[in-house]
């Protein structure tokens, strides 16, 4: 994603893709809320209120990684700055 010409968010669309533990597209939530024990907030995802999104992000709240779950697995993952990921439309 390109704000004002400046790269602020990047979307992990293969599986090929992981975080730096490990985390992949397609993995259970479970994985998910292991690799990053304590460090995840939890709210609804935005279009379906029986799912969740979990965001991790820096202390000082100017990066953050989203994993946005459905059927209790990872759907979609984004990291950039705090701002870019709290837009819930991305860029196809």
């Amino acid at each position: 994603m390109i704000i004002n010409d400046k790269l602020v968010r990047i979307d992990l669309r293969g599986t090929e893709a992981s975080t730096n533990t490990g985390i992949k597209l397609g993995q259970s939530v479970d994985r998910l809320l292991t690799a990053y024990k304590g460090h995840l907030d939890s709210e609804q995802n935005f279009y379906d209120s029986e799912e969740r999104n979990y965001t991790y992000f820096t202390n000082e709240k100017k990066f953050a990684m989203r994993f946005e779950t459905g059927r209790n697995e990872i759907r979609l993952i984004y990291g950039g700055t705090w701002e870019a990921v709290q837009l819930v439309e991305g860029c196809d």
